[in-house]
């Protein structure tokens, strides 16, 4: 259960392509985006809007997501279930 809460946190907001994308497609895309948050005017547009900057690169992403896709049913019942008890309209 927390690998699933641990990749929730370090996940953030992922960019993603839809199901079934041409393998070669995924290198060009996770290519461009590596280039792209690692770009000085990138860089310092983010750092002058004050926000924050963690990327992941594709792979990393992707075994995190395969991880937590493989997290048996009952589990994340349980998980949804703790955080809802946690929510303030559930007190």
């Amino acid at each position: 259960m927390w690998n699933v809460i641990l990749a929730m946190a370090e996940s953030g907001r992922p960019v993603t392509a839809p199901p079934g994308i041409a393998p070669e497609l995924t290198k060009v895309l996770r290519k461009a985006f590596t280039e792209t948050v690692a770009d000085p005017a990138f860089v310092a547009e983010m750092e002058r809007g004050r926000r924050e900057l963690s990327p992941e690169d594709g792979e990393t992403m992707q075994r995190l997501l395969d991880e937590v896709a493989a997290t048996p049913p009952e589990t994340l019942t349980k998980l949804i279930g703790y955080t809802r008890r946690s929510e303030p309209s559930a007190r």
